[in-house]
Formats: C-alpha cells, sequence, structure tokens
C-alpha cells in the first residue's frame, strides 16, 4: 500500500479578494510551501469577510482534510472577523490572550485601540507560536469536533494574516 500523503486545505479569507481590488499572493505562496514539505492540498476556497461564510467554509474542508490554513480577517478593523467566526464555528468562546495583548501593546504603544485590542482575543484553546514579530496562532481541535457538525478526526488550523508579507514570514516559521 502506499504511504499516507498528509493533506491540507487553504482558506482565503476577504472581500478584496472577491471584488478582484487584490490579487491572491497568499494562497499561492502556501500552495507552493506545502508542496515543498509533501502536504498535498487538496483545496483552496476564497470566502467574505462574513461569520457565516467563514464558519461554513471551515467546518466543510474540515470534513476533507485535518490540516487548515486561514489568511486574512485577523486585523484590526470592523471587516475582520475570522476569529470570531473560527469561535463560533468550533463551539468555543473569544478569550483575551494576555501573550498576545502584550505584543499587541508593545507594537501600537500609546497609540493602542480598543479595535486593535480585538486582535488579541481569539478562540479558546488557541496556542501561540511565539517566532519574532507577531506570534503564529495555531487551533487544534479534538474528534468528535464540537461545533455546527462534528469533525471526524482531530484537525488543526492555523490562522494566518492577509498581508502578503506577514503572512510569508508566518508560513516560513511553521
Amino acid at each position: 500500500p502506499r504511504p499516507m500523503v498528509p493533506t491540507a486545505a487553504i482558506l482565503l479569507i476577504g472581500n478584496e479578494l472577491l471584488s478582484g481590488k487584490i490579487r491572491d499572493q497568499n494562497g499561492h505562496f502556501l500552495a507552493t510551501v506545502l508542496r515543498r514539505r509533501g502536504i498535498r492540498l487538496i483545496e483552496m476556497v476564497t470566502v467574505a469577510d462574513e461569520l457565516a461564510d467563514i464558519g461554513d467554509a471551515l467546518l466543510r474542508l474540515l470534513q476533507r482534510t485535518p490540516l487548515v490554513f486561514t489568511s486574512g480577517g485577523v486585523g484590526p478593523t470592523h471587516d475582520d472577523v475570522t476569529l470570531e467566526a473560527l469561535a463560533r464555528a468550533t463551539g468555543r468562546t473569544l478569550v483575551r490572550n494576555q501573550t498576545m495583548e502584550a505584543t499587541l501593546r508593545d507594537h501600537f504603544g500609546d497609540a493602542i485601540t480598543p479595535e486593535a485590542l480585538r486582535m488579541a482575543d481569539v478562540p479558546d484553546g488557541t496556542m501561540l507560536r511565539a517566532e519574532r514579530g507577531w506570534p503564529v496562532l495555531r487551533l487544534d481541535l479534538e474528534s468528535p469536533g464540537q461545533g455546527l457538525r462534528a469533525i471526524p478526526h482531530e484537525a488543526r488550523i492555523y490562522i494566518l494574516p492577509g498581508i502578503p508579507e506577514l503572512c510569508r514570514a508566518k508560513i516560513e516559521a511553521l
């Protein structure tokens, strides 16, 4: 029998991708890195900055593969709803991560806003892989998963920024 090849999916999030305002770079870059690392990409999907769209896409992808990378929707603006969408879809609450809050306060200094601090509100159970600068967010799900539909296997979600330079740096650090 052939050895099992690990699989992954990519969930790209952003109205600006769907409207054609910006061209996706993160999906292409991540697909290249996955191939280089021997991981087979089975699906890449782009959704709007909408809670239901993000959650539905995530749960559908998790039915197919235990490894999902999200990109986008984790910044300080009102349409950055990825973290809340992931929390809802996986049956978790948003909790303020102290390490992430400290990183944000260090970065923004006195100019920190409540909107920027929202970036420290992550789905309960999210781990931070502290690299230089911004940490990589990782959420592990046990099986059977909570959420709208049970997930048939343990799963791991890497939550990456949408800004290409930041996303690339995070991917290389994984």
